[in-house]
């Protein structure tokens, strides 16, 4: 099972290369897209030069974040 979890405003994230590596996953891919999430804030490191301009806030989207793991993680 795969995991994928990026932000709406993450430029940092090749998206024509996410886009190919579709074809390569297991039928267990979940794709999950964080509105407003940039690349950065889904740690704790400051900009990343390139990134885009997030629209919510660090500690939203690290919440989003992990909601997304936990019930991803807790699937059998």
């Amino acid at each position: 099972r795969i995991l994928s979890l990026y932000g709406s405003e993450d430029r940092i994230l090749n998206r024509e290369k996410l886009t190919k590596s579709h074809a390569l996953m297991p039928v267990e891919f979940t794709e999950y897209v964080t509105w407003g999430g940039n690349h950065a804030q889904y740690g704790d490191y400051g900009v990343q030069k390139g990134d885009g301009t997030a629209t919510i806030a660090a500690e939203e989207q690290r919440k989003i974040a992990t909601e997304k793991i936990l019930t991803f993680i807790s699937k059998k």
